[in-house]
């Protein structure tokens, strides 16, 4: 019988151990094939290298070359409960590439070395114990720093969440992104500081701040515990009533001084 391309590419197509890529590629030509029934020289030396890729000493060897980042990968994904993580998108991506005979870059194995990092036995022991360690001072930081990043872009569907449940424990990778970040920490510093004005006391505004306030007035402390909207130092916010007006303001912390009495002069 003669042998064709159609027989040669089927081969590939039906030989375990043929990477996914090959048996796409040898697929893409047999389809080609079956319509105009020939391939151009190129092609016909692409079906020779697949060939060549696939014959049992060159599976064999591939095999034992890739066979342990494989198991690696496929004992990782296998860790991974979300399917539509990052961590479990980017092992699988991975994953097809060792399948497919192409070596992981050093950048890739990094990344790689992070995720099992957080799949660990050990991880994945305080994930399961999360919820039962999840207390009270977590869920005041939690909250605070939800209330920091409600105006902004950033984890809409966090805050968006958690005010259809205040009761919602967040997963143990979101809170740390929220709440252990640089910004956050800031916040939260500013925020359980002791206010250095207490509500009831008297206050003026720095003379080089707000021009548009009056110059000299003072001003009665409301509150001195509203939301924190910047991640600095003296970002506590007060709320303040000028004397004589019924107009009340907001403004930071680092923005106002302690009222002194002026002397009288004589």
């Amino acid at each position: 019988m003669r042998v064709t391309f159609a027989h040669r590419l089927q081969t590939i197509i039906d030989t375990d151990g043929a990477s996914k890529r090959d048996r796409e590629t040898a697929a893409d030509l047999l389809r080609q094939y079956a319509r105009t029934k020939r391939l151009s020289s190129g092609q016909s030396r692409l079906v020779s290298t697949l060939e060549a890729k696939n014959t049992p000493e060159a599976i064999k060897e591939r095999t034992g070359r890739v066979s342990p980042i494989i198991k690696r990968l496929t004992r990782l994904r296998g860790r991974i409960a979300d399917g539509s993580s990052w961590d479990a998108g980017f092992s699988e991506s991975l994953l097809d590439q060792a399948r497919n005979d192409r070596s992981l870059s050093p950048r890739q194995l990094e990344i790689l070395e992070k995720i099992e990092g957080r799949y660990s036995d050990e991880a994945l022991e305080a994930v399961s114990l999360w919820d039962q360690s999840f207390n009270s001072d977590m869920r005041d930081r939690y909250e605070v720093c939800l209330e920091y990043y409600k105006p902004t872009p950033y984890y809409k569907r966090a805050v968006a969440a958690y005010e259809a449940d205040p009761t919602l424990v967040p997963s143990i990778d979101l809170y740390n992104k929220i709440v252990k970040n640089k910004y956050a920490q800031k916040v939260l510093t500013a925020h359980f500081a002791d206010p250095l004005y207490p509500v009831g006391s008297m206050v003026t505004i720095r003379s080089n701040q707000y021009r548009r306030l009056r110059k000299g007035q003072d001003y009665l402390v409301i509150k001195n515990d509203l939301p924190i909207r910047n991640a600095c130092k003296g970002a506590k916010i007060y709320q303040l009533l000028p004397v004589g007006s019924a107009e009340l303001i907001h403004i930071e912390e680092r923005h106002i001084k302690k009222h002194r009495t002026r002397k009288a002069k004589r």
